[in-house]
């Protein structure tokens, strides 16, 4: 079986919109004569939009440059490896409303870019189980990309990616040194009130930079839901979460929960946020500092638009915990919480069943919601350690009720997601 079969749910969904019915399968082998072809780049310009073309793992392909224009699948052909490739991609929308779609690919040198965009509605970009070793994915000069990215690994010495909308899903980056944020959420063209999803990557910034965040969020036409993600800050002046412009559509909210985030320096504050135009709900999240002088949440401006619950906070200077703003009582200060540095999450202490107690925040085993990434049915460890290329079929990401009630009692929920190796 090829690695189309192990699309998650999303990138499912993305393909279902593709007109598949006269659909060629397209065999690129290095080195290959027809019917095989010898080069990516071959294949690509032979393709139609619905085909797929299998990538046959072994000698790289060094392509210099790729330009994919039509709407393609580049997939694994060998089950459970990645084929890799040396080359700066660009994508490029053949039409309005595009789906493009790569999996299993190893880019050992090179970085991926959005093109231009063509008519007024979103084209769609998704990367599954893929690496980019270093280089990044910027898809933000065009202001009307989706951009879902489930399962990769971004490394090197400057990875980053850049977006306007989409999903980022069990993600890994890596940044050995660089000056950029490694998530960083602008705006779309016009105001969309959809959410950006941001749930259960590990972002480790090992250089030290300054002025940098783990995710930086400035999107002030979408809503987002950033939860489980496992952020590691290792300078001074380095943010986990930034928050700098929010819809002010008061009809939807946003929400940072259930979040691990640790700086190991003398620094800055872990969680960073300026004034919201609507509701954000900034629950259930574990912060670790081990410098003095660090702020555990930092509010700039004057704002009564967040609500700031079951946080819990383990700092050397447990009186810079806050700033701007007052605990509701809720918030745990001088946290005495332990944490496996692996995964992120909770071992000891208030954090654990620390979390919002309402039962729609459970955790898997239905007990109260751990606080940090490892609590809540989005739980770091669905998506980590990474295990994109074998085990078959799997569901990354599914948006479910967690608790449905019957009757005239308010309903209540949250998210639901499946392991990332339960077969399906």
């Amino acid at each position: 079986m090829n690695l189309f079969n192990k699309f998650s749910a999303i990138a499912l969904m993305v393909i279902s919109t593709i007109n598949l019915t006269q659909a060629t399968d397209l065999v690129v082998v290095n080195g290959g004569v027809l019917p095989q072809y010898a080069t990516i780049a071959a294949a690509i310009a032979a393709a139609s939009d619905g085909d797929r073309i299998l990538v046959t793992p072994g000698i790289p392909y060094n392509e210099s440059s790729l330009n994919i224009n039509k709407n393609v699948q580049l997939l694994s052909n060998t089950e459970g490896q990645q084929y890799q490739v040396s080359a700066n991609i660009t994508v490029t929308p053949p039409v309005e409303g595009s789906n493009i779609i790569i999996q299993g690919m190893d880019l050992i040198v090179g970085s991926i870019n959005g093109g231009v965009v063509p008519g007024s509605a979103r084209s769609k970009f998704t990367m599954v189980g893929s690496t980019i070793r270093n280089g990044y994915v910027n898809f933000y000069t065009n202001a009307r990309w989706e951009l879902n990215m489930m399962q990769d690994s971004i490394l090197g010495t400057n990875p980053y990616i850049y977006m306007r909308f989409g999903k980022l899903i069990g993600n890994y980056l890596n940044t050995a040194s660089g000056g950029e944020n490694c998530i960083y959420v602008l705006s779309e063209v016009t105001a969309a009130a959809d959410s950006v999803y941001i749930v259960g990557n590990v972002i480790i910034m090992s250089n030290s930079g300054s002025a940098q965040s783990g995710i930086y969020w400035s999107n002030n036409t979408n809503f987002f839901y950033i939860a489980n993600n496992y952020i590691k800050t290792n300078a001074y002046a380095q943010y986990s979460i930034t928050v700098n412009g929010t819809n002010a559509n008061q009809t939807g909210s946003n929400t940072i929960i259930n979040n691990t985030l640790y700086n190991s320096s003398q620094g800055y504050q872990c969680m960073l946020l300026y004034s919201s135009s609507c509701f954000t709900f900034v629950y259930n999240n574990l912060l670790m500092n081990g410098g003095t002088g660090v702020y555990g949440i930092y509010l700039g401006g004057a704002n009564t638009n967040y609500v700031i619950s079951y946080n819990h906070l383990q700092q050397t200077s447990p009186t810079n915990a806050f700033y701007g703003l007052v605990n509701d009582g809720t918030n745990i200060i001088a946290s005495n919480s332990t944490y496996d540095a692996a995964t992120g999450m909770a071992l000891t202490g208030s954090a654990v069943n620390g979390g919002y107690p309402n039962d729609a925040f459970a955790d898997h085993d239905l007990t109260r919601n751990d606080a940090g990434c490892g609590g809540g049915s989005f739980r770091i460890t669905n998506f980590h350690p990474m295990n994109n290329l074998s085990n078959g079929a799997r569901v990354t990401f599914v948006n479910a009720p967690r608790r449905v009630l019957m009757g005239n009692n308010a309903v209540s929920y949250t998210h639901l997601t499946l392991p990332t190796n339960r077969e399906v």
